[in-house]
């Protein structure tokens, strides 16, 4: 038996010896170089809590062996959960692991692993569930049941440890069962009339209550709920509590305006209100005067508007999207033009890159544009045009292509006068000296056939005219070229066409009336992009569409005072129509009365401050209205007022604000309650005016009602009648209600079923 075993045994020590030998010589793990996931966190957890397993990881070599004692990190990457330990070496296995404690707020977590020297990271993902209820709300706040009124539907919401909301463990009760009763349903419900009780809800030990008030025949309105608040004629009472506004009449009665402003930032949110009156008269018919259309005020000129309006958004679009590419290279090349200005002394030495229009142009030249308003820099589309007149500060060409029965050498002659004495002068005056890329010193007015082309025959609208920044390019420079560009600062207008051989028949006594009001709001398009570009230097080279808008519809305005010999802040109404600034008002002015009506019929859904690329008529409308009353209140003339606007670095709310020296917020909530309240009530505080326009007799005397008392768009509150309406962000409704002689009335407003959010702002104005 020993002779047997010593082989055996000799043979086992051999293999341990080769084994040995064979592990002593394997290869040592490299530098890690991967990271890899061994274990996953559970998919969810209790908010706050520590999960029940850890996170862990391998590092490895490139081989696959483990590497030890390499640190890796654990980042919390969502939430606000943490991680115990954040740095863990690994250990003889590759292995690193850490435990997760989920965040306090329901939703996503994510914890992130990365060991440094490898790209790789791995990301660990878990849910944060909300807890047990342990405190909650009731609503609505009051609840009241006015006659008519025996269930509404009481809305509870609880709030785990940490606010998140649940659904869990809530019941209600109403402490007098005899007299409301609460159903599994949801809905609470009057057994009986006349008394007051609370409604409770419970949770783990929280409860929260709300005031149950059920009206008996002869209770006043306002029972248990507020004391009725005498106004007078022209008072505005703001931040009115939503739960319940309070109105008693004196000796007759008394009619008030309910003026709900849905103050938002965003003006494409949306939300519903309900508005109940509680002891509310009858509103009475309001006179409705208007005397003859003869200044052509239609009430269907906001959809006419669109195809105009489109035209002039997409071009904006392109603006926007493509300028930025050329600023660097065109203002470089700018500023090597302006040099060699300098350096000769002489404006004239500057010979631009494929400028259309020299500086020693005469009347009888030929000259080439592009008249491609489709495309920015491609494509070109040449047309030739003859100088038909020249003054000190405008060329005006006419396309050779353009229809027979067009303008005569007088008429061109008298747009550039008007240009040099009316037009220019206004808006330098009030915005700056626009830029002058072909250094001629004039502005160039293109009166074009490629201009009616843009509107298709039959459109309902016209094009009557644009100018396109894409012409302020260079067509070539070192960092980029526009090979569309015209080099010029300059306009395209609509021309006469008799016989329709472009579009739609347009006639000379048309084209001559709406020339000079769109040279006006071109020209300040063309001085805000051209001191953006070249002057100020902007980062946003283009103003936002609604502001730009705006602005240029002030500068129409402008023109009308200029040309009428009259100032702002005058209260024109009905007799300014009656005199010698009719005229002028007709000319410059009307449209701006026209895209105010549009605005006036929508108020609960348009704003002064519009969705990025929003140019609608109404927005249009309330922008400019908006403006004036801005203007009018900073300051007792305009000042520098647009000046700065147009010379801003910043754009939109950030560049009204700015120059307003205040949040633009509360100054658009003034405006908006004074576009019912000026001129309509007795004595108003002054932030509640529009100094310059009484519209309550203008509307009437162009043709037109007032539109917030025009039956189509008004709003009447009834007596114990919900009304719903629908807001737009910045939008603003008009709810006018009569409070009954020596009566008090309740008004309330929720939003489904609760109250509205902080949002909208509530105001009342007594109007008579």
């Amino acid at each position: 038996m020993l002779c047997t075993r010593r082989p055996i045994i000799a043979i086992l020590v051999a293999a341990l010896v080769s084994s040995c030998q064979r592990d002593a010589g394997a290869p040592s793990p490299g530098a890690a170089a991967r990271l890899e996931t061994v274990v996953t966190l559970p998919s969810s957890g209790p908010v706050g809590s520590t999960l029940s397993g850890p996170a862990a990881v391998l590092v490895s070599d490139e081989g696959g062996r483990p590497v030890s004692g390499v640190a890796v990190l654990f980042t919390v990457t969502v939430g606000n959960g943490g991680v115990t330990p954040r740095a863990v070496l690994t250990d003889a296995a590759g292995h690193a692991e850490t435990r997760f404690t989920l965040g306090t707020i329901a939703g996503g977590n994510e914890v992130t692993a990365s060991v440094s020297g490898i790209a790789t990271t791995l990301r660990f993902s878990s849910t944060g569930i909300a807890g047990a209820a342990r405190s909650v709300i009731i609503g609505p706040r009051p609840a009241r049941f006015p006659l008519g009124t025996d269930s509404l539907r009481v809305t509870t919401t609880s709030f785990d440890a940490f606010g998140n909301r649940t659904s869990l463990g809530v019941s209600v009760i109403a402490r007098d069962s005899s007299l409301v009763a609460v159903a599994t349903d949801g809905f609470a419900r009057v057994r009986r009339r006349g008394g007051t009780t609370f409604l409770v809800a419970t949770t783990a030990g929280s409860a929260d209550s709300v005031l149950a008030v059920v009206l008996a025949p002869g209770d006043p309105p306002c029972t248990a709920i507020a004391v009725g608040i005498p106004l007078a004629a022209g008072e505005v009472v703001t931040d009115v509590a939503a739960s319940g506004f309070c109105a008693r009449a004196g000796a007759s009665d008394e009619e008030f305006v309910l003026i709900p402003h849905f103050s938002v930032g965003t003006p494409s949110s949306t939300l519903t209100l309900q508005v109940l009156g509680s002891g509310l008269g009858v509103v009475g018919d309001a006179a409705l005067t208007a005397s003859s259309n003869r200044l052509g005020l239609t009430h269907d000129w906001a959809a006419a508007a669109d195809h105009r309006e489109q035209f002039e958004r997409a071009l904006r679009d392109a603006e926007r999207r493509e300028m930025p590419r050329f600023a660097a290279g065109a203002r470089a090349w700018r500023d090597s033009a302006l040099r060699i200005i300098r350096a000769n002394r002489q404006p004239g030495a500057l010979v631009p890159n494929a400028a259309a229009v020299p500086a020693n142009v005469a009347v009888g030249d030929l000259v080439t544009f592009n008249v491609n308003a489709l495309e920015f820099c491609a494509n070109p589309r040449s047309s030739a045009a003859r100088v038909v007149a020249v003054s000190e500060r405008a060329v005006v060409v006419a396309d050779t292509a353009n229809p027979a029965g067009g303008l005569t050498s007088t008429d061109y002659r008298s747009i550039a006068v008007t240009f040099d004495t009316l037009v220019s002068a206004v808006d330098i005056a009030a915005f700056g000296e626009p830029s002058d890329v072909d250094a001629n010193g004039r502005i160039v007015i293109l009166f074009t056939r490629a201009v009616n082309e843009l509107t298709p025959r039959g459109a309902p609208s016209v094009v009557l005219g644009f100018y396109f920044s894409r012409d302020l390019l260079p067509t070539t420079s070192d960092q980029g070229n526009c090979p569309g560009s015209n080099v010029a600062e300059m306009f395209y207008l609509l021309v006469p066409d008799p016989d329709g051989a472009a579009s739609d028949p347009r006639t000379t006594s048309f084209v001559l009336s709406v020339s000079n009001g769109t040279i006006a709001h071109e020209f300040q398009h063309l001085i805000n992009a051209s001191r953006r570009l070249y002057v100020n230097h902007a980062a946003n080279l283009s103003e936002e569409t609604w502001l730009n808008e705006g602005l240029s519809h002030i500068a129409e305005e402008l023109v009308f005072y200029r040309a009428s010999r009259l100032a702002p802040r005058q209260n024109f109404g009905a007799e300014l129509l009656a005199g010698s600034g009719a005229a002028a008002f007709q000319e410059f002015q009307l449209n701006n009365l026209r895209r105010y009506a549009a605005y006036l019929r929508s108020t609960a859904t348009q704003s002064p401050v519009g969705l990025p690329g929003d140019d609608d008529v109404e927005t249009r409308g309330a922008t400019w209205s908006f403006l004036r009353y801005a203007a009018d209140r900073a300051a007792p003339a305009d000042g520098d007022f647009w000046f700065r606007l147009v010379n801003s670095q910043v754009t939109g709310l950030a560049n009204l604000s700015a120059v307003l020296g205040q949040d633009a917020a509360p100054v658009i909530r003034d405006w908006a309650i004074s576009v019912y309240a000026d001129d309509a009530a007795g004595s108003l505080a002054r932030q509640y005016t529009q100094p310059s326009w009484n519209f309550r007799t203008l509307f009437p005397a162009a043709g037109a009602v007032f539109p917030l008392i025009d039956p189509p768009n008004e709003r009447r509150l009834a007596d114990a009648q919900a009304t719903s309406l629908t807001m737009r962000g910045g939008g603003t409704a008009f709810l006018r209600f009569v409070v009954p002689a020596g009566r008090e009335a309740l008004v309330s407003v929720a939003s489904g079923g609760q109250p509205p959010p902080a949002s909208i702002r509530l105001a009342v104005l007594r109007l008579r």
